[in-house]
Order: structure tokens, then C-alpha cells, then sequence
């Protein structure tokens, strides 16, 4: 969605108003709501929402936030005052009235509807959480997860002796004698499924967090039964719409808004809702006490922050504001009590009494995941998913909190702009240096024209929007796994084949154990390629793909088995003691993953039958064989066909001859290896070939291409010979091959002879 031309703030345009004229430059003046378009208003900054990923419709915003009451009538300004009085922050978009369409229409409205209620709910210290269930540790016992030699998470009893994550378990130790240390699982080799292992090295084990998986998605499982839309941000949080369900809950108890009164003018779902008080809502009707802590209109209390010493007892405030790694909440406009604003707060809107209600439900939700799975959560209640995330840190643990829309300019404002989603990298650095800003409100006082002159129109956009308390993505239920990454880093690196294949053994577990999960809550799941990736020392970074045949015997050997195809194909001939990288990191990881059809999955079984037709007719030919062993032919072993060449493929007759069965399969399946082998071999070559301009040979009509093979073509049949000669030589393909091989090679010269 494109933006409209801004304006040139140089020259005052037709139909600006005087106050508009005189505004002060650099400061961005108020803006109605995109799709909104007043008769006299050509000073506003247009808006272009960023392009989100997510799918959906923003056509709902031009219907959520509008069209406003323009009118410049002083009595009815003062008239709105006396009924409602708000903080007005010019730097904020207006709060807009919602109409009968956003109650009464189908979907949710879309990302700008003023009644859209988003919950982020984050499990607290989930990792240390979860080992502390498995293990019964008493709530308040401390306790961290230890991985290596560092903190991964660290519980809240602990947290008040001043640890934090990242610390070495030694230095915790020494702050909190008694703390108990868990180190997370791993993987190591040899074995099929992580485990907790006495003394777990970095050298030999790979770090893993499926224990961690797996409670997540029972956790996503509980919150599915109070949400249809729920959004896995990480292991720990996800995003919940409650639009649907607070919207149904609303009709349930204010049945009046179920239609247009009959006295409207119009009749239609356009018309705007009565305000709330019409319909008997004060403040004292919505009990916020019970449901959440309230971000107040005018300023936040500063916490106190508890500190113990090494021997339990509480730490004087003054030596732990200095010494504790934890920063205490900084105040918004000033400290003030959580119950001094309420008697200044304005009438709730329609959007407060959405909030309240989706505070109840998420309220129900996060006792649930404690009854039924034993943990705690802190969940933030807003408009959209940025403001619900921030909100959900402001009271923890164990604590719900709803940021309304009157009460976004006090909380937004003093907050580093880089805790903001999106803003603690690249950009968020850029936009720091280029700008001189710490905070939001440093930000604010940047009009967009600004912000697009140095970031570019999309970048800010998107800031000039997301500082403003905009967020219009939406909440993505993408459930199904699209890739799975198993990666392991080496200090000092590996270089032998050896050392190698023992740790893709390890990945290749990993890979095996979260494919199978994934497969048994969606069957049919499958990866379209294998990936092996490394990196050298220094940081040259190399992938090598295959496909990833569907197998109905999925196996930790199968997915080696392709993993070492891939390291082979680019190196030479290996053993164990072969020089290999120096790699300091291996990755493994299946990509593309989908559900097959039933047909897709049928080819595997269709030459599974084959192949048992062609068993049992070998069986039955053993069997009459044993009466007249010399008149017998011998049995009919089974076959492969090659897609790519036609070639078919038999087990050597030795094994054949043996008469077991299982021998014969294993047999065949090494034939189909390394002929796969060979057609790798033979791409790499017709790579090679392109690149160089060389030809396969097996020809005396060379490729046209330029320099030797160009004159090859006009030459005698002698200089023909000779230049195909010195092309095959130069070519690479694989030795020691038989006389069938050959044959078959020579067939392929001739396929790759027609292609070029």
C-alpha cells in the first residue's frame, strides 16, 4: 500500500488552517487515521502501514477508526470535555469510536479494530519452571539451568540473590550457597534420545532442548481451548486474539448492543455504539483490582526490587540499587501510586470494557496451565501484539496487566525505543546513532518525512508508526513446522572424517527424534531436502542440499546415511583418519517440510510390494529347488529401476545366491547408494563442464562453444580426436568402474552430449 505525496512543509498549502501554519517545525502534527480524509486537513502526515507477512486484510482499518467528527464547533468541544475528560497527547493517535459493524460483522474486524484485545502470556523462568516440575523442587527453592558453563535460566527465588543468566554456575554459587544446579539435557553419541548425563562436556555432547518442546506444546495445547487464535512467538511465549471471544462476551451481557436502537437516524452497522455510560458503565463497574494490574493514565510506581545476601537475609536498598545486575523500573511521568490516578481517569471506553474482558479470559487461561501443568505466567493484555508484549514485563512473575489506549502516551514515552520488538539490532543501533535518541519519547519529536529521509520509506514508516503505539500484524496461527536445524559449534574445530561423522551421528539424531514428534501430532509430515552445512574458522560458510526420500522406516542410519552422501559428493575418497575442513561449526537441518498425500506416500509402498512379490517368488523358486536343484533357474531377485537413467539395479549374485532375504535387500540398498553416488558425481562433473566450457567426450561433435571447442568444429578429424581426448582427461569421472558400468557410463556421455 502505497504512500500519498507529503506535503511541502515549506509553504502553507491551500486550505491551511492559521494554528496548523503556526505549528512548531520538526514536531509531526496530529493525523486522522489512514483511509480518512477531512474536507479541510491537508497538513496531516499521510500514512502507509508497513506490508505485513502475516496474510489478512488491513480494509478494516478505514472502518475501525472512522470517519471522525471533524467539527471545529467549540460548544461541542467543550461539551465532550465536561462528559469525558482525557489526557490529550497530540503526538498519539485519538482513541475512535467503534460502531454495531465491529460488534456485528463477520471476522474480527481486522488489526485496527478499536475493539481488538491481544494477550502475550510468557511463562515464567520457563526453562528453570520446567526442570523444577520434573524434578518436585519446592516454588521456593532457588534454582537455575546450567549449560556448559554458563546460566540459561535462573528462577525468581534465586534472581533475589542477584544472579542472573549468563553468570558461571561458580559465580552463583558464591551469592547463593544453597542453589541448586540443572544442567539441561544433551545428546550424546551413541545413544538415540537425550538424557541427563553425569558431567556433560561441550567436546563430546550437543546441547538439547526437547524436554523444553515438548512442554510448550502442551502449554499451546491448553491455550487452544480458551483461544482459536493463538500465535507461538517462542518455546516460552506465545500471542493469543481474543477478539472473537471477548466480542461474544460482550454481546452476552450488553444484549443492547445486538442491534442499531430503533431511534437511529440511519440503521445501519455503521452508526457509532452508544457510549458506554448510556448502558449504565462507570468506572466502579469494572473491577480491575480483581483482574490485573492497571498501567495508570499519569506515571508508574517505581518498584522496590528485594535483594538477599549470601545468607539469606534482605539487602539495605541503597547497597542494592548499586549493586544489583537488575535495574529497577524507571518511572514514566512521575512515581505515582497505583490507586492516585483512578478518581482522574476518564469514563472507560468500549475498548476498556473489551480489555477487561479479555483480561477474565486470560485470567481462566493462566490458571488452567498451573492446575493442569504446575506453571506460572505473566501475561500483558492490549490493543496489539507490540504493546501486549511490553505490557506483559511490567508486573512479573505471576501477574496479568492491561495497557489501555489513554494510558499508552505515559507508558510509551520514557521507554528505551529499543526494548521495542524489531528496534534491538541492526536498526534499532542505526536508528540510535543517526538520531541521538534513547528513548521513545527522543523519537516523537521526529516528523516522518524525517525519519523516511535517513531510513528509507518502509523502515520509517514503520517507525514512525510502531513509536506511536501502532501495531497492525496480525496474530499468525502457523502451527506447522516448516524446518528443523540441528547445529553444533567447535572450539578448537574439527578436521578429521572421523571426528566428522561422530557428530553428524549426534545431529542426525536430534533431526530423527523432532521429525517423529512432529510426525505424531501431524502425520504425513515430511522434509523435501536435507541440508548439510559448515563453516570454516574463518567464517566461509558452504551448504550442500539433497532431497529427502520418504521412507516409511524412518531411521537415525537413513538420515546419516544421507547426510554423509552430501559430505562425500563435495570431498574426495575418505577414511577415518582423512583430513577434513577445520570445521568450528556443523549444521544439519530439513527444510520444506509439508504433508504428503497419500499418493506421495504410496510410491514408497508400491515398490515395498514390489520388492515382496519379487521375495516371496524367490522363496517359492528355493523351495521347489530343493527336489531338482540342477533344473532350477536361479530365483528372481528383486530390482530397482533408476529415475534418472533407466538403469536397473540387482544385488551381486553371491548374496543372491545365499537366499536370505534381508541380505538381499541390504545388498540392493548399497547398490542404490552408490549409484546415487555416481549420478552426484556426474552432476558435479556437468557443473564443472559449464563452467569450463569442456565436453564429456564419447563424441566428434564437440559443444559450441568458444576457443578450443569452437575450432574443434572447423578442424580435421585428427585435431577433433585429439582435443576430445585432452577433454575427457580433463573432465572428472569416477574410476574403477566394471565393464557393465562402463557401458552404462557411456550411455550417459551420450544423454549429456544431446543436452549440451
Amino acid at each position: 500500500m502505497g504512500s500519498p505525496p507529503i506535503p511541502d512543509r515549506g509553504v502553507a498549502p491551500r486550505g491551511r488552517s492559521p494554528a496548523s501554519a503556526s505549528r512548531i517545525p520538526g514536531r509531526s502534527p496530529p493525523r486522522p487515521h489512514p483511509g480518512i480524509r477531512p474536507a479541510v486537513a491537508p497538513s496531516t502526515v499521510p500514512f502507509s502501514p508497513p506490508k505485513r507477512r502475516t496474510g489478512g486484510s488491513l480494509k478494516g482499518k478505514d472502518r475501525a477508526w472512522g470517519p471522525p467528527d471533524h467539527s471545529t464547533d467549540d460548544d461541542d468541544d467543550d461539551a465532550d470535555d465536561d462528559k469525558a475528560p482525557a489526557r490529550v497527547d497530540s503526538d498519539f493517535p485519538p482513541q475512535v469510536k467503534p460502531t454495531y459493524r465491529h460488534v456485528l460483522g463477520t471476522g474480527n474486524g481486522g488489526a485496527a479494530n478499536p475493539l481488538r484485545v491481544i494477550a502475550h502470556i510468557d511463562i515464567d523462568a520457563a526453562y528453570a519452571a520446567m526442570e523444577m516440575a520434573r524434578l518436585s523442587i519446592p516454588a521456593d527453592a532457588p534454582m537455575a539451568v546450567q549449560q556448559w558453563n554458563g546460566l540459561i535460566a535462573v528462577n525468581y527465588p534465586a534472581r533475589a540473590y542477584g544472579i542472573s543468566r549468563h553468570e558461571s554456575p561458580a559465580e552463583a554459587l558464591k551469592k547463593c550457597p544453597h542453589l541448586r544446579l540443572v544442567h539441561c539435557q544433551t545428546y550424546k553419541n551413541g545413544e538415540t534420545e537425550p538424557g541427563y548425563w553425569d558431567d556433560p562436556k561441550p567436546e563430546t555432547h550437543k546441547i538439547s532442548l526437547d524436554m523444553y518442546r515438548k512442554e510448550s506444546r502442551k502449554i499451546l495445547a491448553v491455550f487452544s481451548e480458551f483461544c482459536p487464535v493463538v500465535e507461538k512467538a517462542s518455546i516460552d511465549e506465545s500471542f493469543l486474539d481474543l477478539t472473537l471471544p471477548v466480542r461474544a462476551l460482550l454481546l452476552e451481557r450488553y444484549p443492547a448492543l445486538s442491534s442499531p436502537p430503533p431511534g437511529s437516524p440511519t440503521l445501519t452497522l455503521d452508526d457509532p455504539l452508544p457510549a458506554p455510560a448510556a448502558l449504565g458503565i462507570t468506572r466502579d463497574s469494572i473491577p480491575w483490582a480483581e483482574l490485573c494490574n492497571l498501567v495508570p493514565f499519569a506515571g508508574q510506581k517505581q518498584d522496590k526490587i528485594r535483594r538477599l545476601d549470601a545468607a539469606g537475609a534482605p539487602v539495605p536498598s541503597s547497597s542494592s540499587s548499586s549493586s544489583s545486575p537488575v535495574k529497577p523500573a524507571r518511572p514514566l511521568s512521575g512515581d505515582v501510586d497505583d490507586g492516585t490516578d483512578a478518581d482522574d481517569d476518564p469514563p472507560p471506553s468500549w475498548s476498556d470494557v473489551a480489555l477487561s474482558l479479555g483480561a477474565t479470559l486470560v485470567r481462566d487461561v493462566r490458571a488452567a496451565v498451573r492446575a493442569r501443568l504446575g506453571y506460572t505466567c505473566s501475561a500483558g493484555i492490549a490493543t496489539n501484539k507490540m504493546l501486549a508484549k511490553l505490557t506483559s514485563a511490567w508486573k512479573k512473575p505471576n501477574a496479568q496487566t492491561v495497557l489501555r489506549h489513554g494510558a499508552v502516551p505515559a507508558f510509551l514515552r520514557p521507554m528505551g525505543f529499543q526494548k521495542i520488538r524489531n528496534l534491538g539490532g541492526k536498526l534499532g543501533n542505526a536508528v540510535k546513532e543517526t538520531y541521538e535518541a534513547e528513548t521513545v519519547g527522543d523519537l516523537l519529536r521526529f516528523s516522518l518525512p524525517e525519519l523516511k529521509a535517513k531510513l528509507g520509506d518502509a523502515s520509517g514508516t514503520w517507525l514512525w508508526e510502531i513509536v506511536r503505539g501502532l501495531d497492525y500484524t496480525e496474530v499468525d496461527t502457523k502451527t506447522q513446522v516448516k524446518s528443523m536445524i540441528s547445529s553444533k559449534n567447535f572450539r578448537p574445530s574439527i578436521g578429521t572424517y572421523g571426528e566428522v561423522m561422530h557428530w553428524l551421528n549426534i545431529l542426525a539424531t536430534e533431526l530423527h527424534l523432532r521429525l517423529l514428534d512432529a510426525r505424531a501430532e501431524s502425520p504425513g509430515l515430511w522434509p523435501k531436502t536435507i541440508t548439510f552445512t559448515h563453516r570454516s574458522p574463518s567464517f566461509v560458510i558452504r551448504s550442500h542440499q539433497a532431497p529427502f526420500p520418504f521412507t516409511s522406516s524412518l531411521s537415525i542410519s537413513y538420515i546419516l546415511r544421507a547426510a554423509d552422501k552430501l559430505l562425500r559428493a563435495a570431498l574426495a575418497p575418505l577414511r577415518d583418519d582423512s583430513p577434513v575442513g577445520p570445521y568450528s561449526n556443523m549444521m544439519l537441518s530439513f527444510s520444506g517440510l509439508e504433508r504428503l498425500e497419500e499418493g506421495q506416500r504410496g510410491i514408497e509402498g508400491f515398490f515395498a510390494a514390489q520388492q515382496a512379490r519379487a521375495n516371496a517368488a524367490a522363496a517359492t523358486a528355493r523351495g521347489a529347488g530343493a527336489s531338482a536343484p540342477r533344473r532350477t533357474k536361479r530365483p528372481r531377485a528383486p530390482t530397482y529401476t533408476c529415475p534418472r537413467c533407466a538403469r536397473v539395479l540387482v544385488a551381486p549374485d553371491a548374496v543372491v545366491a545365499r537366499g536370505e532375504d534381508e541380505a538381499v535387500r541390504e545388498a540392493l540398498e548399497r547398490e542404490k547408494a552408490e549409484h546415487a553416488d555416481w549420478h552426484v558425481a556426474r552432476d558435479l562433473a556437468e557443473t564443472e563442464r559449464k563452467e569450463n566450457g569442456w565436453s564429456l567426450g564419447g563424441s566428434t561433435k564437440p559443444s559450441p562453444a568458444t576457443g578450443a571447442g569452437a575450432k574443434a568444429k572447423t578442424g580435421t578429424s585428427s585435431s577433433s580426436s585429439m582435443s576430445k581426448k585432452k577433454e575427457t582427461k580433463g573432465a572428472s569421472v569416477p574410476s574403477k568402474r566394471g565393464k557393465k558400468e562402463k557401458k552404462e557410463e557411456g550411455t550417459l556421455n551420450g544423454f549429456f552430449r544431446r543436452a549440451s
